[in-house]
């Protein structure tokens, strides 16, 4: 596969704040570069995207090796469960806590917690402090 990476801006929010960034497009992916003394490259809002939709982090970074004024980094992420290196890239664990459940009555069942419930709860005053700032196709029928 022959592609290039093509220079371009990106709106990102910084703080709060929505401004352009330097990026590159590749292969429809859009690739943005932070930093001022070290340049950092990442897909964009990566953890967003579906798993099958993410580039082959090897190609992204072939690509930006090719270009003028290259970021001096490209930083990619590796979704959990999975724990092992799926490229061959220096590999950091994060801190991730992370538990498969369903429901709060599985959750509660492995952790061997019987609630006891005191009480039931109306929740008419919170609906009607918030049901005016619902759009009405938000709203049930």
């Amino acid at each position: 596969m022959t592609s290039t990476a093509t220079r371009t801006t990106h709106e990102i929010s910084v703080r709060g704040r929505m401004q352009q960034v330097p990026a590159f497009l590749v292969d429809g992916t859009v690739v943005v570069v932070t930093g001022s003394a070290i340049q950092v490259a990442e897909v964009f809002d990566a953890y967003w995207l579906e798993a099958a939709a993410l580039p082959d982090p090897a190609h992204v970074a072939k690509q930006l090796a090719q270009v003028s004024r290259r970021p001096d980094l490209f930083r990619f992420e590796q979704r959990a469960p999975e724990s092992r290196p799926l490229f061959p890239f220096h590999f950091e664990l994060e801190n991730v806590a992370a538990i498969p459940i369903s429901t709060h009555e599985e959750w509660f069942q492995k952790q061997r917690i019987r609630p006891r419930v005191v009480g039931t709860f109306d929740d008419s005053a919170l609906l009607e402090a918030f049901a005016p700032h619902v759009p009405e196709e938000m709203r049930a029928s």
